[in-house]
Protein backbone atom coordinates (compact mmCIF):
# COMPACT_ATOMS: atom_id res chain seq x y z
CA UNK A 1 0.00 0.00 0.00
CA UNK A 2 1.54 3.41 -1.18
CA UNK A 3 1.14 6.37 1.36
CA UNK A 4 2.64 9.97 0.92
CA UNK A 5 5.38 10.29 3.47
CA UNK A 6 6.24 13.94 2.87
CA UNK A 7 4.14 16.26 0.64
CA UNK A 8 6.28 17.95 -1.82
CA UNK A 9 7.01 22.02 -1.70
CA UNK A 10 8.14 23.70 -4.63
CA UNK A 11 11.43 25.65 -4.87
CA UNK A 12 11.36 29.12 -5.03
CA UNK A 13 14.88 28.88 -6.06
CA UNK A 14 16.01 29.47 -10.60
CA UNK A 15 17.58 26.08 -11.25
CA UNK A 16 20.82 26.77 -12.86
CA UNK A 17 21.21 24.36 -16.01
CA UNK A 18 24.71 23.33 -17.66
CA UNK A 19 24.33 25.70 -20.34
CA UNK A 20 24.42 28.68 -17.89
CA UNK A 21 27.25 27.77 -16.04
CA UNK A 22 28.98 27.30 -19.08
CA UNK A 23 28.14 30.57 -20.43
CA UNK A 24 29.00 32.08 -17.30
CA UNK A 25 32.55 30.32 -17.60
CA UNK A 26 33.22 31.68 -20.91
CA UNK A 27 32.27 35.59 -19.98
CA UNK A 28 34.58 35.51 -16.85
CA UNK A 29 37.65 34.07 -19.20
CA UNK A 30 37.00 36.67 -22.28
CA UNK A 31 35.73 39.49 -19.67
CA UNK A 32 39.64 40.22 -18.53
CA UNK A 33 41.28 40.06 -22.07
CA UNK A 34 38.57 42.01 -23.83
CA UNK A 35 38.95 44.72 -20.71
CA UNK A 36 42.35 44.66 -21.36
CA UNK A 37 41.90 45.21 -24.55
CA UNK A 38 39.89 47.96 -24.54
CA UNK A 39 42.32 49.72 -22.35
CA UNK A 40 44.97 49.47 -24.91
CA UNK A 41 42.60 51.02 -27.57
CA UNK A 42 41.73 53.33 -25.50
CA UNK A 43 45.33 54.94 -24.63
CA UNK A 44 45.87 54.33 -28.08
CA UNK A 45 43.69 56.40 -29.25
CA UNK A 46 44.44 59.22 -26.25
CA UNK A 47 48.20 58.63 -27.36
CA UNK A 48 49.06 61.83 -29.09
CA UNK A 49 52.95 61.28 -29.62
CA UNK A 50 54.78 60.99 -32.67
CA UNK A 51 56.55 57.52 -32.77
CA UNK A 52 58.16 57.12 -36.17
CA UNK A 53 59.33 59.27 -39.10
CA UNK A 54 56.46 57.62 -40.94
CA UNK A 55 54.23 58.89 -38.09
CA UNK A 56 55.49 62.58 -38.01
CA UNK A 57 55.14 62.76 -42.03
CA UNK A 58 51.77 61.24 -41.94
CA UNK A 59 50.74 63.55 -39.11
CA UNK A 60 52.11 66.71 -39.89
CA UNK A 61 52.46 66.91 -44.31
CA UNK A 62 55.51 67.82 -44.10
CA UNK A 63 58.84 66.18 -45.69
CA UNK A 64 60.69 64.19 -43.61
CA UNK A 65 64.96 63.71 -44.25
CA UNK A 66 65.89 60.91 -41.62
CA UNK A 67 65.60 59.94 -38.07
CA UNK A 68 68.28 59.61 -35.57
CA UNK A 69 68.08 56.57 -33.19
CA UNK A 70 68.22 56.64 -29.33
CA UNK A 71 71.48 56.32 -28.22
CA UNK A 72 73.12 56.30 -24.64
CA UNK A 73 73.11 59.27 -22.70
CA UNK A 74 76.43 59.11 -21.75
CA UNK A 75 76.98 60.04 -25.44
CA UNK A 76 75.41 62.92 -25.72
CA UNK A 77 77.16 66.42 -24.98
CA UNK A 78 80.27 66.55 -27.36
CA UNK A 79 78.95 66.03 -30.93
CA UNK A 80 79.09 62.50 -31.41
CA UNK A 81 80.58 62.64 -35.06
CA UNK A 82 83.61 63.78 -33.12
CA UNK A 83 84.03 60.43 -31.37
CA UNK A 84 86.28 58.39 -34.12
CA UNK A 85 86.08 55.51 -32.15
CA UNK A 86 82.60 55.33 -32.40
CA UNK A 87 82.86 55.19 -36.71
CA UNK A 88 80.59 52.32 -37.28
CA UNK A 89 77.70 54.43 -34.31
CA UNK A 90 73.88 53.75 -36.20
CA UNK A 91 73.45 57.70 -34.84
CA UNK A 92 76.67 58.84 -37.02
CA UNK A 93 75.06 57.22 -39.93
CA UNK A 94 71.99 59.00 -39.04
CA UNK A 95 73.08 62.21 -39.36
CA UNK A 96 75.08 61.25 -42.87
CA UNK A 97 72.16 60.13 -44.18
CA UNK A 98 70.07 63.39 -43.21
CA UNK A 99 72.94 65.47 -44.42
CA UNK A 100 72.70 63.53 -48.11
CA UNK A 101 68.86 64.05 -47.57
CA UNK A 102 69.13 67.91 -47.15
CA UNK A 103 70.70 68.52 -50.40
CA UNK A 104 67.31 66.99 -51.82
CA UNK A 105 65.19 70.00 -49.99
CA UNK A 106 66.78 72.89 -51.29
CA UNK A 107 66.87 73.98 -55.42
CA UNK A 108 69.39 72.69 -57.30
CA UNK A 109 71.54 75.83 -58.37
CA UNK A 110 71.73 77.45 -54.39
CA UNK A 111 75.30 78.56 -53.50
CA UNK A 112 75.87 79.34 -49.76
CA UNK A 113 73.11 78.40 -47.92
CA UNK A 114 71.32 79.55 -44.68
CA UNK A 115 69.71 76.66 -42.51
CA UNK A 116 67.39 77.12 -39.32
CA UNK A 117 67.10 74.33 -37.12
CA UNK A 118 64.09 74.86 -34.51
CA UNK A 119 61.84 72.38 -32.71
CA UNK A 120 58.01 72.95 -31.48
CA UNK A 121 59.45 72.43 -27.99
CA UNK A 122 62.89 72.40 -25.57
CA UNK A 123 64.59 69.06 -24.87
CA UNK A 124 63.58 67.71 -28.07
CA UNK A 125 67.35 67.74 -29.39
CA UNK A 126 67.22 70.71 -32.39
CA UNK A 127 70.71 71.89 -31.15
CA UNK A 128 72.43 68.48 -31.21
CA UNK A 129 71.26 67.72 -34.30
CA UNK A 130 72.36 71.43 -35.83
CA UNK A 131 75.97 70.93 -34.11
CA UNK A 132 76.86 67.56 -35.42
CA UNK A 133 74.68 68.49 -39.59
CA UNK A 134 77.56 71.27 -39.08
CA UNK A 135 80.36 68.74 -38.17
CA UNK A 136 79.17 66.43 -41.16
CA UNK A 137 79.46 69.46 -43.33
CA UNK A 138 83.05 70.41 -42.41
CA UNK A 139 84.23 67.00 -42.95
CA UNK A 140 83.34 67.59 -46.59
CA UNK A 141 85.50 70.20 -46.81
CA UNK A 142 82.80 73.31 -46.51
CA UNK A 143 82.91 76.02 -44.53
CA UNK A 144 81.00 76.01 -41.98
CA UNK A 145 79.56 78.50 -39.48
CA UNK A 146 76.95 77.34 -36.54
CA UNK A 147 75.13 80.26 -35.03
CA UNK A 148 73.51 79.50 -31.43
CA UNK A 149 70.60 81.98 -31.88
CA UNK A 150 68.76 80.08 -29.12
CA UNK A 151 69.49 83.35 -27.09
CA UNK A 152 67.49 82.33 -23.73
CA UNK A 153 69.06 78.80 -23.37
CA UNK A 154 72.15 78.47 -25.63
CA UNK A 155 73.84 75.19 -25.12
CA UNK A 156 76.25 75.53 -28.11
CA UNK A 157 79.22 76.56 -25.68
CA UNK A 158 78.81 73.58 -24.13
CA UNK A 159 78.95 70.97 -27.36
CA UNK A 160 82.31 72.09 -28.09
CA UNK A 161 83.91 73.12 -24.90
CA UNK A 162 84.32 76.88 -25.74
CA UNK A 163 85.04 78.61 -22.32
CA UNK A 164 83.53 81.88 -21.47
CA UNK A 165 79.98 81.99 -23.08
CA UNK A 166 79.08 85.03 -22.03
CA UNK A 167 81.80 86.50 -23.87
CA UNK A 168 80.89 88.33 -26.81
CA UNK A 169 78.76 86.59 -29.40
CA UNK A 170 75.33 86.92 -31.45
CA UNK A 171 74.14 89.53 -29.23
CA UNK A 172 77.26 91.40 -29.38
CA UNK A 173 77.21 91.73 -32.70
CA UNK A 174 73.74 92.46 -32.74
CA UNK A 175 74.15 95.75 -30.37
CA UNK A 176 76.87 96.66 -32.52
CA UNK A 177 79.90 96.00 -29.53
CA UNK A 178 81.68 93.64 -31.35
CA UNK A 179 82.27 92.44 -35.48
CA UNK A 180 81.15 89.21 -36.62
CA UNK A 181 84.75 88.28 -37.76
CA UNK A 182 85.58 88.86 -33.92
CA UNK A 183 83.00 86.20 -32.25
CA UNK A 184 83.71 83.65 -34.29
CA UNK A 185 85.05 80.74 -32.30
CA UNK A 186 87.32 77.51 -33.87
CA UNK A 187 86.65 73.72 -32.80
CA UNK A 188 88.22 71.16 -33.37
CA UNK A 189 86.67 70.39 -36.61
CA UNK A 190 88.57 72.03 -39.53
CA UNK A 191 86.20 74.48 -41.75
CA UNK A 192 83.90 74.76 -38.56
CA UNK A 193 83.33 77.96 -36.45
CA UNK A 194 81.12 78.37 -33.87
CA UNK A 195 79.23 81.93 -32.85
CA UNK A 196 78.11 81.54 -29.00
CA UNK A 197 74.82 83.18 -28.11
CA UNK A 198 77.16 85.87 -26.15
CA UNK A 199 75.74 88.57 -23.67
CA UNK A 200 72.16 87.48 -22.36
CA UNK A 201 69.14 89.47 -22.48
CA UNK A 202 65.35 88.95 -21.12
CA UNK A 203 63.78 90.23 -24.59
CA UNK A 204 66.51 89.62 -27.46
CA UNK A 205 63.82 89.27 -30.05
CA UNK A 206 64.15 93.06 -30.66
CA UNK A 207 67.52 93.05 -32.09
CA UNK A 208 66.16 90.30 -34.69
CA UNK A 209 63.54 92.23 -36.86
CA UNK A 210 65.94 94.82 -37.94
CA UNK A 211 69.01 95.73 -39.82
CA UNK A 212 71.32 94.79 -37.68
CA UNK A 213 70.51 90.65 -38.27
CA UNK A 214 70.05 91.24 -42.04
CA UNK A 215 73.60 92.74 -41.99
CA UNK A 216 74.83 89.40 -39.61
CA UNK A 217 72.96 87.15 -41.92
CA UNK A 218 74.90 88.67 -45.24
CA UNK A 219 78.31 88.89 -43.75
CA UNK A 220 78.26 85.23 -42.78
CA UNK A 221 76.80 84.75 -45.86
CA UNK A 222 80.45 85.84 -47.40
CA UNK A 223 82.61 83.91 -45.46
CA UNK A 224 81.31 80.46 -45.39
CA UNK A 225 79.46 77.78 -47.70
CA UNK A 226 77.13 76.77 -44.96
CA UNK A 227 75.54 78.98 -42.25
CA UNK A 228 73.61 76.84 -39.41
CA UNK A 229 71.36 78.72 -36.95
CA UNK A 230 69.82 76.91 -33.77
CA UNK A 231 67.24 78.82 -32.96
CA UNK A 232 64.75 78.37 -29.74
CA UNK A 233 61.79 76.36 -29.87
CA UNK A 234 59.37 77.43 -32.30
CA UNK A 235 56.36 77.58 -29.92
CA UNK A 236 57.90 78.86 -26.96
CA UNK A 237 59.24 82.60 -27.98
CA UNK A 238 58.78 84.46 -31.02
CA UNK A 239 62.52 84.66 -31.97
CA UNK A 240 62.42 81.82 -34.23
CA UNK A 241 60.42 82.94 -36.66
CA UNK A 242 61.39 86.39 -37.20
CA UNK A 243 65.46 84.21 -37.55
CA UNK A 244 63.18 82.24 -40.33
CA UNK A 245 62.34 85.40 -42.89
CA UNK A 246 65.42 84.81 -45.76
CA UNK A 247 66.51 81.19 -44.63
CA UNK A 248 67.17 78.87 -47.36
CA UNK A 249 65.70 75.67 -45.37
CA UNK A 250 64.39 74.80 -41.78
CA UNK A 251 64.13 71.83 -40.27
CA UNK A 252 62.02 71.10 -37.67
CA UNK A 253 63.21 68.58 -35.26
CA UNK A 254 60.59 66.32 -32.92
CA UNK A 255 61.17 63.82 -30.47
CA UNK A 256 59.67 60.44 -30.90
CA UNK A 257 57.59 59.49 -28.22
CA UNK A 258 57.76 62.62 -26.78
CA UNK A 259 56.59 65.67 -28.81
CA UNK A 260 52.90 65.70 -30.00
CA UNK A 261 51.19 65.60 -32.98
CA UNK A 262 49.30 68.88 -32.42
CA UNK A 263 52.19 70.47 -30.95
CA UNK A 264 53.97 69.38 -34.17
CA UNK A 265 51.06 70.80 -36.56
CA UNK A 266 50.89 74.03 -34.50
CA UNK A 267 54.72 74.72 -35.01
CA UNK A 268 54.37 73.90 -38.81
CA UNK A 269 51.15 76.22 -39.32
CA UNK A 270 53.53 79.55 -37.23
CA UNK A 271 56.46 78.42 -39.67
CA UNK A 272 54.08 78.07 -42.39
CA UNK A 273 53.15 81.85 -42.28
CA UNK A 274 56.75 82.48 -43.78
CA UNK A 275 56.03 81.85 -47.52
CA UNK A 276 58.78 80.33 -50.44
CA UNK A 277 60.72 78.87 -47.62
CA UNK A 278 61.54 74.21 -47.61
CA UNK A 279 60.44 73.35 -44.54
CA UNK A 280 61.40 69.95 -43.87
CA UNK A 281 61.58 67.56 -40.77
CA UNK A 282 64.16 64.88 -38.62
CA UNK A 283 62.95 62.57 -35.98
CA UNK A 284 65.05 61.99 -32.92
CA UNK A 285 65.63 59.24 -30.06
CA UNK A 286 63.30 57.07 -32.17
CA UNK A 287 63.60 53.61 -30.71
CA UNK A 288 65.83 51.07 -33.28
CA UNK A 289 63.17 48.74 -34.90
CA UNK A 290 60.29 50.66 -34.62
CA UNK A 291 60.12 51.90 -37.93
CA UNK A 292 60.26 48.33 -39.51
CA UNK A 293 64.40 48.38 -39.87
CA UNK A 294 66.74 47.66 -38.23
CA UNK A 295 70.99 48.60 -37.67
CA UNK A 296 71.16 45.00 -36.25
CA UNK A 297 74.46 43.91 -37.12
CA UNK A 298 74.78 45.57 -40.49
CA UNK A 299 77.85 47.53 -38.81
CA UNK A 300 80.41 45.31 -38.52
CA UNK A 301 84.49 46.16 -38.82
CA UNK A 302 84.92 43.14 -41.45
CA UNK A 303 83.51 42.18 -44.86
CA UNK A 304 81.89 44.56 -47.74
CA UNK A 305 79.80 46.59 -45.25
CA UNK A 306 82.50 47.91 -42.60
CA UNK A 307 85.17 48.64 -45.82
CA UNK A 308 82.26 50.25 -47.48
CA UNK A 309 81.13 52.10 -44.10
CA UNK A 310 85.09 53.03 -43.44
CA UNK A 311 85.43 54.64 -46.27
CA UNK A 312 82.37 56.75 -46.02
CA UNK A 313 83.70 58.01 -43.12
CA UNK A 314 87.18 58.79 -44.79
CA UNK A 315 86.55 62.52 -45.14
CA UNK A 316 88.27 63.09 -48.57
CA UNK A 317 86.11 59.96 -50.01
CA UNK A 318 83.27 61.97 -48.69
CA UNK A 319 84.19 65.30 -50.56
CA UNK A 320 84.81 63.44 -53.94
CA UNK A 321 81.24 61.49 -53.33
CA UNK A 322 79.45 64.91 -52.68
CA UNK A 323 81.23 66.76 -56.01
CA UNK A 324 80.20 63.65 -58.32
CA UNK A 325 76.66 63.79 -57.12
CA UNK A 326 76.44 67.93 -57.54
CA UNK A 327 77.52 67.33 -60.92
CA UNK A 328 75.06 64.50 -61.79
CA UNK A 329 72.39 66.54 -60.15
CA UNK A 330 73.20 69.52 -62.48
CA UNK A 331 73.47 67.34 -65.59
CA UNK A 332 70.34 66.52 -65.05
Amino acid sequence: VLSVAEEAVPSNAPIESTITRTNRLVLSSLGGPIVALGVVVVRTALDDKIKTEDDFAASTGMTTIGAVPRYRSSDEGEPILLKGKERHHPAIEAYYIIRANMDYALPSDHGVISVLVTSPGPGEGKSTLAANLGVALALEGKSVILVDADLRRPVQHLMFDIDDAESPGMIDVLQGTASTDSVLRPTAVKGMKVMTAGERLSDPNLLLSGAPFASLKSRLTEIADVVIYDSAPVLVVSDTLLLAEGMDLTIMVCEAGRTGRRAARRALDALDRLEGIPKVGVLTKQQMGLDGYGYGNYYTDSGVDGGRISAVRNAASRAKFWESRRNGNRAK
